[in-house]
């Protein structure tokens, strides 16, 4: 019949004989009935859903099978939409239609489907629910990122050189198909089906997530709390700012250096590098509290939180040396004026909840910490205290939703393939496979830890050892003066691309606005890759393909 061979009968039958033999599993292995399935799936809020009616091995089948059949149907949607057009869209469908025929590129897409099914069922159940759910988004979102990304270093490389080495490139030539068209069809045909993929895979991890993870029982209050507003959620951090200025401080510091010891500035390798040094001491003596003494630290731009009324989130990471016994460190805090305490854990995250009205009315709030034990005033504390830099004190509050969110981090990770894809199939227009590859996996390696890179590069100089201070010389001569400005002109080009942790963001429950998304989508969407393609359509508009490469 006809009605049986279109693709929304074929694909919706095939999707209810699955949900069929699941329910069948769930039944006679997990001992849930159909009706107690039907019941889950159907409640939309969690705080009301019933137990999750399936074990492990049923919420394995239950997630492998929604990807495999999402893939599957993606794909046959992708052909056919490639299939409606003319010049580079009949090269992108030869990608995809090879893409999912290979074994090199079948194997990789079937294990990712397969880790991101398993990874639920391999988190310890003793641990807190939000742990759980943290480490299944960490493990899902770098594992999806470093696979895709290999993947499509693969089939970019591929793309081109193979054909040009085996000769398919004469024929492909020999109609009516121009080169910047051929080169565009096979950008198109991977970017298409990485789009494909990520949706799949931010389906899986939304569907994990919400439908079997956060419906599961969790340790106590705080951590049921802990999973709707510090994860599943998308909010806005506010780092604090001191009550003077930090870089003023620091010059004033410089100008006496130089007045008094100026010798020593060039030593240390000038006043720029003297000059980062004395700001970063600056701003470890402000987030550090002496024994009885106290610190104010400012958080302004929280008039939208005051409007909405919701409760802020602060955070506290602290470090003390040497810890008391208990590891435990009480503090005295004042928000606004309005007296509390704290009670945490040294070196162990600390979030308390505060209320909006906390804020004044031009939507700052100035929280000072004292350190002191607010039960027994009287004794010293042990030590003097500390906030890391990065993440020691944060201010959060909710703007958006866990899936919008998750939405815009898959979307981020799918710019950068969409580069990737470009510099791969460039490379493969004028380097034989196995370099194109080495190429391209070097260039993704330092487009992603350029942020690392960069800092290591300007970390502070060592002290010269007694004794040789002449070669220790030379060699910080040669480092700075040669090896970092080389690395730098490398590396910087390519901060933007690992500017944005998505990872961290969303493990976190921390927003990704919609203007970085933009960013990313015109400087490494359009703006690198269009340069990147400029480059490889001009090499290959000058290559003779006629002949087989050797």
């Amino acid at each position: 019949m006809k009605f049986t061979r279109s693709i929304g009968a074929r694909w919706g039958l095939s999707f209810l004989a699955g949900l069929v033999l699941l329910s069948l599993w769930f039944w006679l292995v997990d001992g849930a009935s159909p009706l107690e399935v039907l019941r889950f799936f159907t409640t939309a809020s969690s705080d009301v859903a019933p137990p999750v009616p399936f074990g492990r091995v049923g919420g394995v089948l239950l997630v492998l099978f929604v990807l495999a059949w999402a893939l599957g149907l993606g794909i046959v949607l992708i052909q056919k939409l490639l299939g409606i057009g003319y010049g580079p869209m009949p090269v992108a469908r030869l990608v995809v239609r090879e893409a999912t025929r290979m074994r090199g590129s079948v194997v990789p897409i079937f294990l990712l489907l397969l880790v991101l099914a398993i990874i639920p069922a391999t988190l310890n159940t003793d641990s807190p629910l939000r742990y759980r759910i943290q480490s299944y988004l960490a493990y899902s979102l770098n594992v999806t990122s470093l696979m895709l990304g290999a993947l499509t270093v693969f089939l970019g490389c591929f793309a081109i050189s193979n054909e040009i080495q085996e000769g398919q490139a004469r024929s492909i030539f020999s109609k009516p198909v121009q080169r910047f068209q051929y080169l565009f069809g096979k950008v198109l045909g991977i970017s298409v089906l990485n789009a494909l993929l990520v949706a799949v895979c931010g389906l899986g991890m939304a569907f994990v997530t919400t439908t079997w993870l956060a419906r599961l029982p969790a340790l106590d209050d705080y951590d049921s709390n802990a999973v709707r507003e510090q994860i599943l959620t998308a909010r806005q951090v506010i780092y604090p700012q001191a009550p003077f200025d930090l870089e003023a401080d620091a010059q004033e510091r410089l100008a006496r250096l130089q007045e008094d010891n100026p010798g020593w500035i060039e030593e240390r390798g000038g006043v720029a590098t003297v000059y980062r040094e004395l700001l970063h001491q600056v701003r470890t003596e402000w987030l550090s509290i002496g024994p009885h003494r106290q610190q104010t630290y400012i958080f302004s731009g929280l008039q939208n939180a005051r409007d909405r009324g919701e409760m802020l989130q602060m955070r506290f990471l602290i470090e003390m040396m040497p810890e008391p016994p208990d590891r435990i460190l009480r503090v005295v805090l004042l928000a606004n004026g309005r007296q509390t305490s704290l009670a945490t854990t040294i070196r162990s995250a600390q979030v308390v909840s505060v209320p909006a009205d906390f804020i004044d009315e031009n939507g700052v709030l100035e929280l000072t910490v004292v350190n002191l034990d607010p039960s027994d005033p009287e004794t010293l504390p042990v030590a003097s205290i500390s906030f890391p830099a990065k993440d020691g004190l944060q201010v959060l509050f909710k703007v958006d939703d866990f899936l919008p969110n998750l939405f815009r981090s898959m979307l981020l990770i799918w710019v950068k393939l969409v580069f990737l894809a470009m510099l791969s199939v460039c490379a493969g227009t004028f380097l034989s496979f196995p370099v194109a590859c080495i190429f391209a996996l070097t260039i993704w390696v330092l487009a992603a830890g350029s942020s690392e890179i960069l800092d290591s590069l300007h970390f502070t100089p060592h002290e010269h050892s007694h004794g040789h201070e002449t070669e220790e010389q030379a060699t910080d001569f040669i480092y700075e003066r040669i090896v970092v400005p080389t690395m730098t002109l490398m590396v910087s080009g390519f901060r933007k691309y690992s500017y944005l942790d998505v990872s961290s963001r969303i493990v976190d429950g921390r927003n990704i606005p919609w203007g970085i998304v933009r960013q990313y989508l015109f400087w490494i969407g359009l703006v690198w890759s269009a340069a990147i393609g400029l480059i490889g359509w001009l090499i290959f508009r000058n290559r003779e393909i006629a002949r087989v490469q050797v």
